[in-house]
């Protein structure tokens, strides 16, 4: 809401804190958001991701032509508009400072496992990339999109982050996009662009969450449908419900960069290392159960494999 606000604000020539920003969230949610999660199939919001990621792109983009510009270096066109002065440490001593300390190296590293967290909705797009006849019933669509998706990901995670740090230094925030002047209009560009970014992620979060809460609701038993044969989590009011709950935690304004860097924590080293390995000891007792007592090994990996 607020990075609407903020383009709204910059195209209307209005001060930011003149918009009724509670009011533009909800207006948002209910005309664009509430209508996409309903969608019973993710593969309509193809053409519209695109237009996230384009405004991610164009985000990156920004972020380096005012680095490269030196707008908001000392003499720079808008180093005085800023809310938070670029500040950087300088000399020997300086040197020491930078050096991240066990809490900031920890923290950014678990902002980076969350980055890459979208585990949750890869069985979806892998049963939808094979069951598209164009991709011949074959995983090597999902293999393509996959390299693709973290190649893209991981230049422009480089170019936003070390460019907005190389701009700001200490005085970054968590979203470095405020950190650049309302007047600027490259900055107005890239806070367009990662509207269009959330706009149109959210819902591919929001389902697998809301799916998530119906499986757990129903003792845990996937593929358990209602009595009139509806899935779980799928009905209107489940939607309406799921999207009205995280609507009303964001009107909390939270951490978001310690909710991220918490989620970061525990789930992606729960997904990433920790699941894998309960999954492969479930599945070794689940082989040696169907085999006589006192199997060797070697048999057992055989009988997997």
């Amino acid at each position: 809401s607020a990075t609407l606000t903020d383009v709204l604000a910059f195209a209307l020539q209005t001060p930011f804190e003149a918009l009724p920003r509670r009011g533009l969230q909800l207006l948002v949610v209910l005309l664009v958001l509430l209508p996409l999660c309903r969608l019973p199939s993710l593969k309509p919001l193809a053409p519209a991701s695109l237009f996230g990621v384009l405004g991610t792109a164009a985000t990156a983009l920004c972020i380096v032509v005012r680095l490269l510009d030196g707008s908001y270096a000392a003499e720079g066109a808008y180093f005085e508009d800023v809310r938070w002065t670029p500040a950087f440490s300088a000399g020997a001593a300086g040197l020491a400072t930078r050096l991240p300390s066990s809490y900031g190296l920890a923290f950014f590293l678990s902002l980076l496992s969350q980055a890459y967290l979208a585990h949750q909705n890869a069985p979806l797009l892998l049963l939808e990339s094979t069951a598209d006849p164009g991709g011949g019933g074959t995983f090597a669509p999902f293999r393509r999109a996959t390299l693709l998706a973290f190649g893209a990901s991981c230049v422009l995670f480089l170019c936003i982050g070390g460019a907005g740090f190389a701009t700001f230094g200490e005085a970054s925030q968590p979203l470095i996009i405020n950190n650049y002047a309302h007047a600027d209009p490259l900055a107005a560009l890239a806070r367009l662009g990662i509207f269009l970014t959330v706009l149109f992620e959210f819902p591919l979060l929001e389902r697998p969450f809301r799916l998530s809460v119906a499986e757990v609701c129903s003792n845990g038993r996937p593929g358990v449908n209602y009595s009139d044969g509806v899935k779980p989590g799928t009905r209107a009011e489940e939607v309406l419900l799921s999207v009205g709950f995280i609507t009303a935690v964001s009107l909390l304004d939270p951490p978001l960069d310690q909710l991220t860097a918490l989620g970061g924590a525990t789930g992606g080293a729960l997904l990433i290392y920790v699941a894998p390995a309960l999954m492969a000891l479930k599945l070794e007792a689940r082989l040696r159960a169907k085999l006589e007592p006192g199997a060797p090994y070697g048999v057992v990996a055989r009988a997997r494999t």
